[in-house]
């Protein structure tokens, strides 16, 4: 929670394995929690959140993330992509996925001006955000799972919102078939439920 009208979502992924990069991550979450908190409109405190990492930046590392703030009375996320996968968004009984607005990733150039783009989500609907492990995921053969199939998964069958990201993880693991895998698998998902 920021405030008690707005909710923020954050889906991120540090670049490198390890301490180092859990640290980086840890640091990331902290600095764009607390940005938020402090009241800075979206792209300002993204802004922020990027010079902070720079400026603390262990060597050759970055994050990926998907940085949103949700209205609690309309449903409108105003969100920042910051080289992050693309969600998808559920309207009807259909997911596809966003077209986002494409921002450099945090952590690399200070000073960077990054782009905020909007979604809504009227009653019902859905946001499903990801890291690249899931598309990634891979079989001992080195197939992916891939953008394709998660879409088609995700539509295949209705599936309760509670449900859906076991749904995934299961879908997951049914195809790589017990394959070890180099790469964290993390999922959320949310459902507006207010009325207008």
């Amino acid at each position: 929670p920021i405030d008690e009208n707005h909710f923020g979502l954050v889906m991120a992924d540090v670049c490198g394995k390890g301490i180092t990069a859990a640290l980086y991550m840890m640091s990331a979450k902290t600095v764009i929690k607390s940005m938020l908190e402090a009241g800075y409109p979206l792209k300002e405190a993204v802004c922020r959140a990027n010079n902070s990492l720079c400026n603390n930046r262990a060597p050759l590392m970055f994050v990926t993330a998907f940085v949103g703030v949700l209205d609690l009375r309309t449903g409108k996320i105003e969100y920042v992509n910051a080289g992050h996968n693309p969600p998808l968004h559920r309207i009807g009984n259909e997911y596809e996925y966003v077209n986002v607005i494409k921002n450099m990733v945090l952590g690399v150039k200070a000073g960077y001006e990054f782009q905020v783009g909007e979604i809504t989500l009227k009653k019902g609907e859905r946001l499903f955000l990801y890291t690249d492990g899931v598309t990634e995921a891979q079989t001992k053969d080195s197939k992916f799972f891939g953008e394709d199939r998660l879409l088609r998964i995700l539509n295949e069958k209705e599936v309760e919102t509670d449900k859906t990201l076991n749904y995934v993880y299961k879908s997951i693991q049914k195809f790589i078939k017990g394959a070890p895998q180099f790469d964290d698998i993390t999922m959320m998902i949310v459902e507006f439920r207010r009325e207008k």
